[in-house]
């Protein structure tokens, strides 16, 4: 098993930045599979985890999900949580093949 970081948040630099009051804003990226690949130096494996976005401590999640945006080759098995306390808490188990059409979502 492989953690694959492609966050583009907190390390980066890219958290919005917050006023004095908290007010919500939306955190999101885009996961190319491809470059989750390339990052990690090898195929990605069933037991891989994909981190995609950094969450800034003390926040509270509304709202968290997915969208398919290219044709998947292959099979894929989804679950969106978080990672290290409940890695499906959002998600468990979407499985997305060659037929899931672009445009589906969760």
């Amino acid at each position: 098993m492989a953690t694959v970081d492609v966050s583009p948040g907190i390390q980066a630099g890219t958290n919005p930045v917050r006023s004095l009051r908290n007010m919500p804003y939306v955190i999101e990226a885009t996961l190319n599979f491809a470059t989750a690949a390339t990052t990690k130096g090898s195929a990605l494996a069933a037991t891989d985890v994909i981190e995609v976005l950094d969450i800034p401590a003390e926040s509270v999640v509304l709202s968290a999900g997915y969208e398919v945006t290219a044709a998947i080759t292959g099979d894929v098995t989804v679950d969106v949580g978080v990672t290290g306390i409940d890695a499906d808490n959002f998600i468990d188990g979407a499985t997305l093949a060659a037929a899931t059409a672009v445009g589906t979502y969760a």
